[in-house]
């Protein structure tokens, strides 16, 4: 007997897309988020600590670092909410703006409300990764003067990051570089899971 044939990508329900459709569903379900946040002038002694905290699961399909000048070491750490393995010691605070990607407006397409929190944290030595806990991602940016440089990973036609929900995790910016404020920001792009 030969399996049922589909136009679409796979035969499994709910994985199968339309091949030759590149426009996501989820950006036409307003379902994308975008987060964005600013340094302005972070001592080089401070840490930038972001602690994400995820109802929904989520598709992370874009991370962009920017800085204009200084520079940062990036790692993200998977931490358990209930019962947490790394040692911070900030104050954790609102910053930045997260938003939807797609604000047109459609009949029967409701704005959903994002299930991400993203607080943030500044300060020197706040955050202490557990022992033997290796980040999940690593990435490093320097300015070159005063010419701005950009790192970006993922993107919704190459790799993505899934989350589960209830997940939460730390994204810490350590001081690279030369021995100067860092001045840029960070940018987050994802696609939310409602069912």
């Amino acid at each position: 007997m030969h399996p049922i044939s589909t136009p679409l990508t796979s035969s499994i329900r709910d994985i199968g897309r339309v091949p030759v459709d590149n426009q996501q569903t989820s950006f036409e379900a307003n379902e994308q988020f975008r987060f964005c946040d600013e340094w302005d002038d972070v001592a080089a002694a401070d840490q930038i600590v972001y602690y994400v905290e995820i109802t929904n699961p989520i598709i992370l399909q874009s991370r962009k670092l920017m800085v204009f000048t200084g520079g940062r070491k990036y790692r993200a750490f998977a931490e358990n909410p209930a019962a947490p393995i790394h040692t911070f010691t900030g104050a954790l605070a609102s910053s930045g703006v997260t938003s939807l990607v797609n604000t047109i407006p459609r009949e029967g397409v409701p704005y959903p409300v994002t299930g991400v929190t993203i607080r943030r944290a500044d300060g020197a030595g706040i955050f202490t990764p557990a022992a033997g806990v290796n980040p999940s991602t690593i990435d490093f940016i320097v300015s070159d003067g005063n010419v701005n440089q950009a790192t970006s990973n993922y993107s919704p036609d190459g790799t993505r990051v899934g989350v589960r929900g209830g997940a939460a995790f730390y994204l810490v910016l350590d001081h690279r570089g030369a021995n100067v404020v860092t001045e840029g920001g960070i940018q987050l792009d994802w696609e939310e899971r409602y069912s």
